[in-house]
């Protein structure tokens, strides 16, 4: 468990502080260090380059001998589902053909949802607040290159 909390700050930040008993709640926004509140939502691919990772992938879960492993209540177990029904025996290959038709209109559909995520992520880092503190006592991180 954790005893103490330290706050970083330059001597006359901590002075202000310590005069107005006041600590700053800052708009990740505002950060100087783009990896801090790092949206999890970035997909790290061009959507370009998706179709055909998606197309094996799809083919290779839809045709796979044993059950897949789906989530319930998520709607796209369902669509395996029928899709394995319909696919069962069916070469991966003629199924990435049949699914390489109506792919256009559901990358669409990706991205679109992807830009609505990243518009989402990027109001809450003007409405979010952050106070931040550390464990380590400062004399501490600064002979620690660990840290």
């Amino acid at each position: 468990m954790i005893k103490r909390l330290f706050k970083y700050a330059t001597t006359d930040t901590a002075r202000a502080i310590l005069r107005t008993r006041t600590l700053r709640w800052s708009a990740p926004e505002l950060f100087n260090d783009p990896f801090e509140f790092k949206s999890p939502l970035e997909l790290g691919f061009e959507w370009e380059d998706f179709e055909q990772p998606y197309l094996e992938e799809a083919s290779k879960v839809i045709t796979q001998p044993d059950e897949p492993a789906l989530v319930e209540g998520n709607p796209v177990a369902e669509m395996v589902r029928k899709a394995r029904t319909t696919f069962k025996g069916a070469n991966p290959v003629d199924v990435q053909r049949r699914f390489r038709l109506g792919l256009p209109g559901l990358i669409d559909r990706f991205r679109r949802t992807a830009e609505l995520d990243r518009e989402i992520w990027r109001q809450m880092k003007k409405d979010y607040r952050v106070l931040c503190f550390s464990a380590v006592r400062p004399h501490e991180w600064s002979r620690n290159p660990l840290f």
